[in-house]
Order: structure tokens, then C-alpha cells, then sequence
């Protein structure tokens, strides 16, 4: 078979100097710098008026599904993108019309989440919604695929190591994280859920977000659901070098949806779902004391019990609080078109339906007020049972549903779950260096935050656009709309001025600064942020449910119902009538 047109590229150019895009800047912006070309591209990234001239130059259409992951080989050449219609896409942005995007068709039968190169255009691995990890590699015009069937629930993150192009690690729903040798005997492991010969470390908490160092690769950062972000050293993973618990609102447990090391490896960069984005210093944190765990603990317990509110229902698919034109308190109906569709209508109704059985059922089960023993040094309290949420804000599809039909768990205690979480005695708490706020991030599981450059953070939103900070300050410096829906992905060029989004669309977009001239609008960028900062608060707190789990929901209210109409009958009069059905008998 004939080799695939984007090898035959790499290997006719790979050992030529790389497309900079200098080269297709506007004529305006082509200086004359006496210096290489990369020293050039690189202060031209630096550039805020390039950042702000940035639009949508290219639109890559295959996909035929939203487009989880995206991935920049190192040649700056080839784009890997993985989606829900179970393909990676590897994609020419050089050659865009004259070699046509090559297509692999996976064995992944949930969505992809991520997919990387392994050091080399012709091998990259991927993972899903199902907990299949693939190591794909193509041969004379072939691509076999070696599958890893270990972890037992949803795959958020592969990440492909500097040092080893044989290894990589994933995390998992399943709470572990996993390390694969393809030159190990387990490799082959086809039917062993659970397998212990690839476990790296088990979280004992889903694990949705990891990050290696760039400047020390042995360094690994692992992010989980309870707002913990643990730091390990690869070769000696028996013990943490830190655990650091985020600050989140009212500090409730909150996803990390990524993390991304600076080029120095000094400071960590979290994007928390429903949070703001958290800029670590992580030098600082080495020095903090170990122990406050049980200060936040003794802090989590004296929440009012409206600290955790009762949550909205949302159904899967349902999107109408996302994009650029949802506004806050907005129903579907209002979302879309001046004549609402019937299923827009019933999506509403059943979401106000589920939303009242399910307040129902939390004030009937609810449980009375417990007053604890008053110590000296407190005042006497009452401290109210505290709540848990009933299900994850975002599920194990990453875009907002739970793939489980247990009704057990929208149903679960609402006061005794939260009580017996207790931190690790050695958890420190770190202040964040800068926090960046204005998005939306509280839909996905999969949201990135990235930083640009050295100078500038940026992250996708549930409003569709990109945001764009200063990274010292966290003032915002741009806004850009990117999707319909949600953004999700962001790939910065490794050296180009170039940037790769995707999200919710079936498309993945090119961003270069092709504007005339900057276009950021303060006042419009701050009304953008005022509508996120009360969606954000209607949101913060709403589940979306599969429509398998609205059928029960509807089967269980149908059942109570039927309950309530039936007659109560006295037992007396009910023993009399049956002892004159027997004498009639």
C-alpha cells in the first residue's frame, strides 16, 4: 500500500527549516530584523497586538462528531485530532488543499479524549470514554492498533514520555493512573480489566488531569476530583513530594479539568471545573508547612447547610446554556429560534419535572439538624448536615451526562458522604499567584488552560469563545469566539504563531493574526464577563442526567404517584370483608 501522503511530507521536509509563518504575515507586519528566523518568531509571539489581531484562518472539517483533543507534532507540520466518532484525524496544516487529511478509523467504542504523537509522526497512542488506551503505529501503508484494556473506566489523559518513546502514562475515572512499556510482556494484555502489572499509582479518587515537566521530565503532577493535585517523582512513586488541596468556592471538591506546567517547571497552571483558573508557584509550596488538611476539614464542617445547594437537572443534550448568545436565567426555548421546537419544549418540562421529585425526595429524606458537643473555644452552634452532590457536575462522557443508569446515585445521601471525606494528614494548602476569571467553565471534563508564550494564559469557555490573560496580572487581554457551543482545546503552534481550538463544532480551527488591526472591545469583553459570572452561578451547581436515568426518574414518579391514588383501607374493616368474603365462601 502507498504510504500516506503527510509521511511522505515529513520525511521530504523534516530535515529542512521549518514554514515560520513570518513569512505569510500581512505585508504591514514583515519587518526587516537583522536576527534568525526563530529568534524573530519568537518575540513576534510575544507581540500583544499580534494576540489581539488573531481570527480564524482555516476551518479543518472530517470530523463527523465534537473534537476532543488535538495534539502539534514537533515539526509543526502535522496536527493529530481525536472525537467522538471514534477516528484520529492527522492533518497536513502546511498542504491543507493538496493533501487531503489522513483518516484512522480506531477500536475505541466511546468518545476519544486524547490522543498524542509519541515523538514520531507514524506512532501515537489515544484513549476513551470506554477506558481503551491504543497505541497506534503505522506500517508500509497499514496502521496497527495494540489496545490496553486495563483501566475499568473512562480515560481522560495520555501522556506520551520525553525520555521513553516506548512509554506512556494515562488516568482514569477507575482512580489510577498507568504506566504501558510496549516492550513489556503485559503489553499484549487484551481481557484483564484491572490489571496490576501497568499500575503506576492508585488515587483512590478519579483522576481527570496530569501533567509532566518539561524541565525535569521525572516530575508528575496529577490532578483528581476532589480539588488535589499530587506531585510525584516518577522513579520513586511509593511517596508524593506534595499534595495540594485548590481553593474553591465554599471549598467544595471540584474537578480539575487540566494542568499544564511553564517551560521552567516552577509554576503549574489548573483549570477547575466551576473554579477560576489557579496559577501555582510551586516553589512557594515547598515551603508551607504539611498538616492543614485538617484546618480545612474543621473549616468544611462549620458550612450552613445552604452552603451546598440543591441541584438543577439538566439533560444530556441539552447545550441552550452554551455559546455565544445564552444569557443567564435563559430557558432552550428562548435559546433558540423566535418558534421553539417540540423537543426543546419537552427538554424543559422534564428538566422542571425531575428538578421538583428530586427537592421532594431531598425534604422528605432529609434528616434533622445535628448540635455537636460545644467546646470551650467555640461558641455553641448548630452545624447542619452538609451535602454532597447527587451526581458528578459533568460525566464520564466529558461533555455533561453520566453513562451509568443507577438511579441509586442521583438518589445518594445528600449529608453523610461529605462527612466522612477527610484529607491526607500531609496536604498543604497554596495559595494561588494568579487567578484568571471571566470564562465558564463548568459543562466538560476536558476544558484546557494553556499558557502562550511565556507572557499570556488562554482557555476555552461554555460561552464558545477563548480568553486570553496576562499572566502576571490576570488582566484579560482578548476575547474570541471559537464554537457554537463550547470550547474546549487549545494547541499553541510549538513555534509558530499559529493556534489550534476545537470543541463542541465538528471542525478544528486555525487561529493567526490576520486582522488589520487589534479589535478587542473592553466594554463588550467586560458585558461577556458579567453574563458568565451569573451563568456560572446558575450552573455552578447543575447535573445533566442521560435520558436512560430519566426514564427511571419518570418509572419511580409514576410508581408514587400510583401509591398516593390508591384508597387507604382501615385493617378492621379490611379483616370484616375478608371474613364475609369467606362466609359468603
Amino acid at each position: 500500500m502507498e504510504e500516506p501522503s503527510f509521511l511522505t511530507s515529513y520525511r521530504r521536509t523534516k530535515n529542512e527549516a521549518p514554514p515560520y509563518f513570518v513569512n505569510r504575515l500581512p505585508i504591514q507586519c514583515r519587518y526587516e530584523y537583522q536576527m534568525p528566523r526563530d529568534v524573530l518568531q519568537k518575540e513576534l509571539r510575544k507581540s500583544l497586538e499580534l494576540i489581539q489581531r488573531m481570527a480564524i484562518s482555516d476551518s479543518l472539517s472530517s470530523h463527523t462528531g465534537c473534537v476532543n483533543t488535538l495534539d502539534w507534532h514537533e515539526d509543526g507540520r502535522h496536527l493529530l485530532s481525536g472525537s467522538d466518532d471514534h477516528s484520529l484525524i492527522i492533518w497536513d496544516t502546511i498542504q491543507q488543499g493538496a493533501a487531503a487529511p489522513f483518516t484512522i478509523k480506531t477500536e475505541h467504542q466511546g468518545n476519544i479524549f486524547s490522543a498524542k504523537f509519541l515523538h514520531q509522526p507514524d506512532a501515537f497512542v489515544s484513549a476513551s470514554g470506554d477506558g481503551l488506551v491504543i497505541r497506534a503505529q503505522l506500517a508500509e501503508g497499514l496502521v496497527q492498533q495494540r489496545p490496553f484494556k486495563c483501566h475499568t473506566g473512562t480515560t481522560y489523559r495520555v501522556l506520551p514520555l520525553v525520555d521513553d518513546a516506548a512509554s506512556f502514562i494515562s488516568c482514569s475515572e477507575d482512580s489510577t493512573v498507568r504506566l504501558f512499556d510496549v516492550r513489556q510482556e503485559y503489553s499484549n494484555c487484551k481481557e484483564r480489566p484491572g490489571c496490576p502489572h501497568s499500575l503506576l499509582v492508585n488515587m483512590e479518587k478519579a483522576v481527570s488531569a496530569m501533567a509532566l515537566n518539561p524541565a525535569r521530565p521525572f516530575d508528575l503532577a496529577i490532578g483528581c476530583s476532589d480539588s488535589t493535585i499530587t506531585l510525584y517523582d516518577r522513579r520513586k512513586m511509593d511517596k508524593a513530594l506534595n499534595r495540594i488541596r485548590l481553593q474553591t468556592v465554599k471549598n467544595m471538591p471540584r474537578r480539575i479539568t487540566s494542568l499544564q506546567y511553564d517551560r521552567r517547571g516552577s509554576q503549574l497552571l489548573a483549570n477547575v471545573l466551576a473554579e477560576k483558573i489557579q496559577l501555582l508557584d510551586l516553589r512557594v509550596g515547598q515551603q508551607l508547612e504539611m498538616g492543614t488538611a485538617k484546618k480545612l476539614q474543621d473549616a468544611k464542617e462549620l458550612l450552613p447547610s445552604d452552603a451546598m445547594p440543591i441541584k438543577r437537572l439538566r439533560l444530556r443534550g441539552d447545550w441552550s446554556d452554551t455559546g455565544p448568545q445564552s444569557r443567564p436565567g435563559q430557558r432552550p426555548a428562548a435559546a433558540n429560534a423566535a418558534a421553539p421546537s417540540s423537543s426543546s419544549r419537552f427538554m424543559v418540562e422534564i428538566s422542571d419535572l425531575m428538578t421538583t421529585w428530586m427537592r421532594n425526595q431531598m425534604t422528605v429524606s432529609q434528616p434533622p439538624a445535628v448540635a455537636p458537643t460545644p467546646s470551650p473555644a467555640a461558641a455553641p452552634a448548630v452545624v447542619a448536615p452538609r451535602r454532597t452532590p447527587l451526581v458528578p457536575t459533568t460525566d464520564r462522557s466529558g461533555h455533561g451526562g453520566r453513562n451509568d443508569s443507577a438511579i441509586e446515585d442521583l438518589l445518594a445521601s445528600t449529608h453523610a458522604a461529605a462527612a466522612q471525606q477527610k484529607a491526607p494528614e500531609n496536604m498543604v494548602s497554596l495559595k494561588p499567584l494568579v487567578q484568571y476569571s471571566g470564562h465558564r467553565s463548568s459543562r466538560t471534563m476536558i476544558k484546557e488552560a494553556c499558557f502562550w508564550d511565556d507572557g499570556y494564559i488562554m482557555s476555552g469557555s461554555d460561552c464558545g469563545r477563548i480568553f486570553i490573560w496576562h499572566r502576571a496580572s490576570g488582566r484579560l487581554l482578548n476575547v474570541k469566539e471559537g464554537d457554537a457551543h463550547v470550547v474546549n482545546c487549545l494547541q499553541p503552534h510549538p513555534f509558530d504563531f499559529l493556534l489550534a481550538t476545537s470543541g463542541i463544532d465538528y471542525d478544528v480551527k486555525l487561529w493567526r493574526p490576520i486582522l488589520e488591526e487589534a479589535d478587542f472591545d473592553e466594554d463588550a469583553a467586560q458585558s461577556i464577563v458579567d453574563v458568565n459570572n451569573q451563568m456560572l452561578e446558575e450552573t455552578r451547581d447543575t447535573v445533566t442526567v442521560p435520558a436512560l436515568a430519566v426514564v427511571q426518574i419518570l418509572r419511580q414518579m409514576a410508581a408514587r404517584r400510583n401509591q398516593q391514588a390508591q384508597p387507604t383501607v382501615n385493617p378492621a374493616q379490611a379483616e370484616a370483608e375478608s371474613s364475609d368474603s369467606q362466609e359468603e365462601l
